[in-house]
């Protein structure tokens, strides 16, 4: 089966919004075709959520995302899935949280928007 979609990375919440109880490190891979989820194991080089992400010349990218529960700090990590392993590049220069990945052409990737201690982070491009 083509597993073509990948998710990565999440949280748990009991409660109010604010009160994250876990994050993970862990992805699933989605087949369109027959309707199955496979799990890939504990791959994201720092268990978090909320990241951005996109693909690039082949590869996905999972960028930023809150790293930790309480108090939750913005991530500055990427991880890189290129279909068959996982690896972790060079960090974002700040940490960013519900940024906006996209990619421009075939391998310039911008991320924009999102925060950073509550503040709107600048654009980042990696």
């Amino acid at each position: 089966a083509e597993y073509g979609i990948i998710f990565a990375g999440g949280e748990a919440q009991f409660g109010n919004q604010n009160d994250v109880q876990e994050v993970f490190d862990t992805a699933y891979a989605f087949s369109e075709t027959t309707g199955t989820l496979r799990a890939l194991g504990s791959v994201l080089s720092v268990a978090r959520s909320r990241m951005a992400a996109t693909t690039a010349n082949g590869v996905a990218l999972f960028v930023g995302g809150y790293s930790t529960t309480a108090p939750q700090t913005a991530s500055t990590q990427i991880d890189v899935y290129n279909g068959v392993e996982w690896s972790t590049h060079v960090s974002l220069d700040w940490g960013v949280v519900h940024g906006h990945a996209v990619t421009l052409g075939n391998a310039l990737v911008v991320i924009a928007g999102g925060s950073n201690a509550g503040l709107t982070s600048r654009p980042q491009v990696i």
